[in-house]
């Protein structure tokens, strides 16, 4: 009797599965515009150009991994994870790396580096890096979200520059739910209660 239920409470515990912390059509799969794109390069000269998407989670929790929709001339590319500061990016929070880009669109996923806790209600910045310069130009292309999203970016080239009511790029941030308190204190005391039985 005892056993079967402390089973039944710990099968009570929900399983934490993926959640979408922020998307440009909600899914995790985000709608993207081939043809329209903000641009993050690099030329021989040593300009570097990042851009970066404001959005705000609407989950609090860990982060697994980031989807968005790229080409690009090479194929390795990274993204940054900003807190905000003041409506600019301000500390980096995570990294991310893309090892498969390509010239033809697709939306491509890439997993956390340092699982980042992020709040609900907040504000964050994800960045496409400008690519290190090399012999000839490098270029990644960030297409726009579908259905249009419009919201606010920021342009490094190098001075910050941020750009209000702006047709944001395709992406979405993915992640672990933080549990509410309530249920892990709710299962806990009922397993203090079965486990104190002097019948167990």
């Amino acid at each position: 009797m005892c056993r079967s239920v402390v089973l039944a409470l710990l099968a009570s515990t929900p399983i934490l599965a993926t959640s979408v912390f922020y998307s440009t059509d909600g899914s995790t799969t985000p709608g993207f515009t081939v043809g329209l794109f903000w641009q993050a390069s690099s030329s021989p000269g040593g300009t570097v150009v990042s851009v970066e998407m404001q959005f705000m989670s609407g989950l609090s929790g860990s982060v697994d991994s980031i989807v968005a929709a790229l080409s690009g001339s090479l194929s390795g590319v990274t993204f940054l994870l900003w807190s905000d500061a003041a409506g600019m990016a301000g500390i980096t929070l995570d990294t991310f790396s893309f090892n498969n880009v390509t010239g033809t669109p697709q939306l491509l996923t890439a997993t956390s580096t340092t699982h980042a806790q992020l709040t609900a209600g907040t504000l964050y910045w994800l960045e496409a890096v400008g690519p290190l310069p090399g012999l000839q130009t490098q270029t990644v292309n960030w297409y726009f979200a579908s259905p249009a999203v419009n919201g606010t970016v920021e342009v490094e080239n190098p001075i910050p520059a941020v750009l209000t009511n702006q047709s944001i790029a395709a992406f979405a941030v993915l992640g672990t739910q933080a549990p509410e308190p309530s249920l892990f204190w709710a299962v806990g005391v009922g397993l203090a209660g079965v486990l104190m039985r002097r019948r167990c």
